[in-house]
């Protein structure tokens, strides 16, 4: 979504300062949403379930929001049709 946007296309996420360089690009994510939803992934992707799926959904979700409506909001006509139909994204 970042990439269809236009931002952080040298970014796949992985990188150490991810969460950083996200919150500094989305006015609309903190750097402390960004680094617990790195949390998130990364314990999701190598931990163990430890029975908070739920929070664990909600702080990515949240994340995931705000990411989407600034990208929404950052794009012509054409692509905000493109976002909606290929992204199936609908703010």
């Amino acid at each position: 979504m970042l990439h269809f946007g236009g931002w952080l296309g040298e970014y796949d996420g992985s990188e150490s300062d991810f969460a950083g360089k996200l919150s500094r690009q989305i006015p609309t994510v903190s750097g402390e949403e960004a680094d617990n939803m790195m949390e998130v992934v990364y314990r999701a992707a190598y931990g163990s379930d430890d029975g908070s799926r739920d929070k664990d959904y909600e702080t990515v979700k949240s994340v995931y929001d705000k990411v989407a409506v600034q990208v929404y909001q950052n794009q012509t006509a054409c692509k905000k049709f493109l976002f909606r139909c290929l992204k199936m994204y609908f703010v």
